[in-house]
């Protein structure tokens, strides 16, 4: 027996002592793995070594916990998330010295709002690692969060002595103090920095930005002064006197503090970009606000030639102007950059379409299709650029091929049964095929109130055509458009084809009421709209009414 037991005793020892050579390999494997960027087959053997190890709260149940929650919030399970964060909890409680650990954990607990907890963490941190400045500084900004401010500026003063006077630290501070209503002692610190560093460019522009919260714009001022002197280039601190100059009234100083932190080096293009947004809420409305804003984003584009967000919002303001031309100018700067976004060349060719370039229109449909091939509406501004250069067959074939796409919803194909319809009745299309068009597309989409009104004003036109069938169309057209003066037109007009000469008074009285096509340029449509109501009136006896219309519509047209 004794002999026995002392067999299985060794194989029980050699049997841990391989195990721990198996958990050692997949640890260091996993490590390897890892530095050569195969983060997956790195977890699957950080995830084997703590299988096979007794202890669960070893540095493996640390990397597959932290993979775990990675895995866990990336597909929403939260059972995988919670098993992943219990692991990380067990492996600090063990070692609560292992400051990268204790990070990642008081990080994920702030934000997700658990702040006790994450401070509890950092405490515990600190009692291990009492001079590390990384976690001092997330310490104290984690109490900031909970209004423990005396113990924050504990802290903060705690890093002031192991790094000396620093601006970032005592901003923190002043922000402190600025919520406890200490208005004295908030200035008095920002002195107290400008004497320990007299030429610290920042310490000025942190006390410029102190005095001016209070209103002392003259004491800002002076600091602002000094910190020019010490780098007339920088452009921060024109981003700082252009707030002083703005709450004292100074708008010419105001606005050249505001071009020199814009043209300056020294500020990051985001921080340029949300104050020049900024400017043009301020500027855009003033009669001289395009002679201000327009050289900004001048400087902008030429010192980051290539940035897709400066000549996108450049864009947007030109087009706020409408400046259609120098709007598709710089939009096609910003595709020809970053051509990832397909409403990008809708935006573009519709621009174009604003500035009566249709060859432009054309060429940003055709390089939008290159990058973006089953974008349906792309096709359809294709065709639209063809109709107005009066290449219909081409228009009509660009549609045709939007229809073999089959990423298609009904209500797209439905639209593009309408557009084909339409360009059918111009190139004089056998009927047959226009009825099949226009039936097809209220057929996929049965709310498509703009093939109603086309195909009701199409029948109401040709001779031997189904008036009755017009007129159910218009009575579910103008359901879906009450106060489109285009279907009322359309719906008087089958009412007069029909004899219906009250209901064709009563429903052009309303289209000429709700027409709005004279104020936006459109006399073309109002002139074919009054000739209808001249012969409305005619037909009702009422000539002088009716010959009022044909001279409206005559002046109308004579005016095109």
């Amino acid at each position: 027996m004794l002999v026995a037991a002392s067999a299985a005793a060794l194989r029980a020892d050699y049997d841990a002592e391989a195990t721990a050579r198996k958990v050692d390999y997949y640890f260091l494997e996993g490590l390897r793995q890892r530095a050569l960027g195969h983060e997956d087959l790195s977890a699957a053997m950080m995830a084997r070594a703590l299988e096979l190890s007794d202890d669960k709260s070893v540095r493996e149940a640390y990397e597959t916990g932290g993979r775990m929650m990675l895995f866990g919030s990336q597909n929403r399970d939260s059972v995988v998330f919670a098993r992943g964060l219990e692991l990380c909890e067990a492996y600090f409680d063990k070692h609560p010295d292992d400051v990268f650990a204790g990070s990642y954990l008081a990080n994920y607990h702030a934000g997700v709002n658990h702040v006790d907890r994450a401070i509890a963490i950092y405490e515990t941190l600190a009692r291990t690692k009492p001079d590390n400045v990384a976690l001092t500084a997330g310490h104290a900004d984690m109490l900031l969060r909970v209004r423990r401010l005396d113990e924050a500026i504990g802290l903060y003063r705690k890093l002031e002595k192991n790094m000396g006077r620093n601006p970032a630290i005592t901003q923190r501070i002043i922000n402190v103090l600025i919520w406890q209503g200490d208005t004295v002692a908030a200035i008095a610190e920002a002195d107290d920095l400008i004497n320990a560093l007299p030429r610290s460019v920042e310490a000025l522009q942190l006390g410029a930005s102190a005095a001016s919260e209070f209103g002392r714009n003259d004491l800002a001022l002076d600091y602002i002064e000094r910190a020019k002197q010490l780098d007339p280039t920088n452009g921060t601190t024109y981003y700082y006197a252009a707030n002083v100059y703005k709450a004292m009234g100074r708008n010419d100083d105001y606005d050249e503090a505001i071009k020199a932190a814009i043209t300056g080096d020294d500020i990051e293009p985001d921080a340029k970009i949300e104050l020049l947004r900024y400017y043009i809420s301020e500027e855009i409305n003033q009669e001289d606000g395009g002679s201000k804003i327009d050289p900004l984003f001048e400087s902008l584009i030429a010192q980051y030639t290539h940035d897709y967000q400066i000549r996108h919002i450049y864009t947007s303001y030109l087009a706020s102007q409408k400046r259609w031309s120098e709007a598709a100018e710089q939009l096609s700067h910003a595709v020809a950059v970053s051509p990832e976004n397909p409403e990008d060349f809708i935006l573009l060719a519709r621009l174009y379409g604003s500035a009566d370039n249709y060859d432009g229109l054309l060429e940003a449909t055709v390089n939008g299709l290159e990058h973006h091939p089953d974008y349906v509406e792309l096709y359809q501004l294709q065709a639209a650029a063809f109709m107005r250069k009066e290449n219909l067959n081409a228009a009509s074939a660009t549609l045709e091929r939007a229809l073999a796409l089959d990423s298609l919803a009904p209500a797209e194909r439905s639209d593009i049964y309408r557009d084909i319809a339409d360009i059918g009745q111009r190139t004089d299309a056998p009927r047959d095929s226009i009825t099949a068009n226009y039936e097809r597309a209220l057929e996929l989409n049965p709310k498509n109130d703009l093939a109603m009104n086309n195909y009701a004003y199409w029948l109401s036109t040709i001779d031997g055509g189904d008036l009755l069938r017009a007129k159910e169309l218009m009575l579910r057209a103008v359901v879906f458009e009450p106060g489109s003066s285009t279907y009322y037109d359309t719906f008087a007009w089958v009412c007069y084809r029909l004899g219906d000469l009250e209901n064709a008074k009563r429903y052009i009285d309303m289209a000429i009421l709700f027409d709005k096509s004279e104020l936006s340029g459109n006399t073309e449509s109002m002139a074919e709209m009054l000739g209808h109501a001249a012969d409305i009136y005619e037909s009702l006896g009422q000539h002088d009414k009716a010959d009022e219309y044909r001279t409206r519509a005559a002046q109308l047209t004579a005016a095109e």
